[in-house]
């Protein structure tokens, strides 16, 4: 994982244009930041990773890494709770019946002012 990420809007992905996205993203970025990598989320979830800060229309969300680490509820609660962070969307990896109890979790007690995602069970991010 780099340190952006990007959710490409999912009419790119239904109509197989991701390559097409990724080459227009890397002549933004240029030659030294031009790398990108596809990290797949789930079965309907791919993302993309770059340490290249790139806005493009065709990216639904852009996220900034805040942390990689194994999805411990309480762990990550503490790191957002240092990190002004407070609420928290859960993005994948959560069983939907499961989702409201272990987003409480990740919540409990977060006061701050922003928002945070955290991902696949590996990493949190903040919406750009």
């Amino acid at each position: 994982m780099k340190l952006f990420v990007y959710e490409p809007e999912p009419s790119v992905v239904a109509a197989e244009l991701l390559p097409e996205l990724v080459e227009s993203m890397m002549q933004m970025a240029g030659p030294i930041m031009g790398a990108f990598e596809l990290f797949r989320v789930d079965k309907k979830r791919l993302l993309l990773t770059s340490e290249a800060l790139i806005k493009q229309s065709m990216i639904k969300n852009h996220y900034l890494v805040l942390k990689i680490c194994p999805f411990e509820p309480r762990a990550i609660n503490k790191f957002l709770k240092d990190r002004n962070i407070g609420s928290v969307i859960l993005r994948a990896g959560v069983k939907p019946e499961d989702y409201w109890e272990v987003r409480n979790e990740v919540e409990k007690g977060l006061e701050g002012k922003k928002d945070s995602t955290p991902f696949c069970k590996r990493w949190c991010c903040n919406p750009l």
